[in-house]
């Protein structure tokens, strides 16, 4: 994101960035959207870590040099960020179009981990994942735009979903959250992982009593063995479990709070939104 912040034309060789002085500070960007939301994106932090707020009835945005279309658009983008925050943060608790679209593509990738009997997953697991397990595909330079979309929320949901192991058939054993939710392949070389093979599923290490781990590999991994050990597999088909909820099932709300950037809690929500005074 730090790549991303872009200096203000007259201040890119200095570097600068901001200037203090006795009662105020004055902040300095490009006129763009990504550099905007990272230096608000910084107050916000500023906010969590002081408990000091940016007070906007004393601000102001001054723009050089930019058409009136472009400020616009971008102090609409601030004042929206500021309105889809919950009630008790201060906002007006209105949905954010972007994050809710992420938050229903993460649906789809709770739909694939969970093997669920649908069209659209069985196409998924036929046509683009083609026998991979899910969390170990790349996202390829000529897919669909929704595709690429659900591959990018892998690093976002890989450890809010584990596995939950019954007879192991549909267990990465290698690439799922599964023996004590750890993900092996982040703690074994894909030069080791390949001598066992990528593919290699819970259930072929286990005999129906025992496990048959590979002699190579208790040699070069006695721990992951003794919590591979720990494990007992059962005849009831695996599930993928959700963790931000009791249940263990996904669900809308959880995902957005999971996703949404947190603010602190304002003293005068109660007051405000009380059920008897129109705000």
């Amino acid at each position: 994101m730090q790549e991303k912040f872009k200096y203000h034309s007259k201040s890119r060789v200095m570097q600068l960035t901001h200037l203090i002085f006795v009662d105020d500070i004055m902040l300095f960007c490009k006129a763009d959207e990504e550099s905007t939301v990272l230096m608000m994106q910084k107050f916000k932090e500023f906010a969590q870590v002081s408990g000091l707020e940016v007070n906007r009835m004393k601000s102001q945005v001054f723009f050089s040099g930019v058409r009136e279309g472009q400020k616009v658009a971008l102090i609409q983008k601030l004042a929206w960020d500021d309105v889809c925050v919950p009630r008790k943060e201060g906002g007006l608790g209105m949905k954010q179009l972007l994050r809710w679209n992420k938050v229903a593509l993460g649906k789809l990738v709770w739909n694939i981990c969970q093997h669920q009997e649908s069209l659209w997953v069985k196409w998924a697991q036929a046509a683009l994942l083609r026998g991979e397990n899910f969390w170990k595909v790349k996202i390829p330079t000529d897919c669909a735009w929704t595709w690429r979309q659900v591959l990018k929320l892998c690093p976002l949901l890989k450890n809010i979903i584990w596995m939950q192991v019954g007879d192991g058939r549909q267990v990465s054993l290698f690439y799922d959250s599964w023996a004590c939710e750890l993900r092996f392949c982040e703690l074994i070389s894909k030069d080791e992982i390949a001598v066992w093979g990528h593919d290699l599923t819970v259930s072929e290490w286990w005999d129906g009593l025992n496990w048959t781990i590979p002699d190579s590999f208790v040699r070069r991994h006695p721990m992951l063995v003794q919590i591979i050990r720990c494990q007992k597999l059962s005849q009831q088909v695996d599930k993928a479990v959700w963790k931000l909820a009791k249940n263990g099932l996904f669900t809308i709300s959880s995902c957005y709070e999971f996703l949404r950037v947190k603010r602190p809690k304002v003293e005068w929500h109660q007051i405000v939104w009380a059920g008897c005074i129109v705000p």
